[in-house]
């Protein structure tokens, strides 16, 4: 192997063991989702037209542009970057309160995440305790 092959593979762990530590707690994500979201200047977040696209160009950039990071590894995470346990796919031209719904769905391990849905917009709090409960605020996401 030449040294040049030996660098790129270094570089390329590095990178790896990086973008593996941007886990984000289910706790920390309801928290930018109660706290976060709503306090934005300039920007009122409507969960039923807001696509995670808007969520990220008008909440998230301008949150940690000063830190020029990802949310996951910025000080607004509370919990800190974590390894996630659970990868999600997701698309920025999807709802962004369905995207948290469907993660919050399976840690209450729900077929559907409706009912995720009608609590994040109902009763925030009832979710947060119901997670509390089954011990899975920690749960880690990316």
């Amino acid at each position: 192997r030449n040294q040049q092959t030996s660098h790129e593979d270094v570089n390329w762990t590095r990178k790896v063991e990086e973008l593996s530590m941007r886990g984000m707690t289910l706790r920390s994500l309801l928290q930018f989702y109660q706290e976060n979201l709503p306090s934005m200047p300039d920007w009122k977040y409507a969960p039923r037209e807001h696509k995670t696209r808007d969520v990220v160009r008008r909440a998230i950039i301008p949150l940690t542009s000063r830190e020029e990071c990802a949310f996951s590894v910025s000080a607004f995470n509370k919990d800190g970057p974590k390894r996630a346990q659970v990868m999600v796919t997701h698309n920025w031209g999807n709802s962004f309160s369905d995207l948290l719904a469907a993660v919050l769905s399976d840690a209450l391990q729900e077929c559907s995440f409706s009912l995720p849905a009608e609590l994040l917009q109902e009763d925030c709090a009832f979710l947060q305790d119901l997670l509390a409960k089954m011990g899975r605020l920690d749960d880690t996401y990316w």
